[in-house]
């Protein structure tokens, strides 16, 4: 009788130590699962950041590039109604503008190396 219950007790222990292993390893399949997911979320948000940087980039290389546009404009219509004075003047406040622009970029420059 004893022995009955020996071998049924270990009957248990080898069933409850396989249910056991069991949830070792869905455990161990869902904690990799998880870090997949949180692997391909970091890359969509990596991947979100660049293409949000590629945009205001290129929103910024828009409006340089429009305001290159009008002043060119502003400077033919100088040159067309041929007042020289008017396009001297001009031309002075467009170095000025390029001067403080490049400064302004090359501190951009700057500030981001140093971070």
């Amino acid at each position: 009788e004893s022995e009955m219950e020996v071998d049924k007790l270990r009957s248990q222990v080898v069933t409850q130590q396989a249910a056991l292993e069991n949830e070792r390893r869905e455990m161990e399949r869902l904690r990799l699962e998880l870090q997949a997911m949180q692997e391909e979320k970091a890359r969509r948000e990596a991947a979100d950041a660049a293409e949000a940087a590629r945009m205001r980039l290129q929103a910024e290389a828009i409006v340089r590039i429009q305001k290159i546009c009008r002043a060119w404009l502003v400077r033919a219509r100088f040159i067309v109604l041929g007042d020289k004075s008017r396009s001297a003047l001009f031309e002075a406040k467009m170095k000025e503008k390029k001067k403080k622009e490049a400064a302004k970029r090359a501190e951009e420059r700057g500030r981001k190396w140093r971070q």
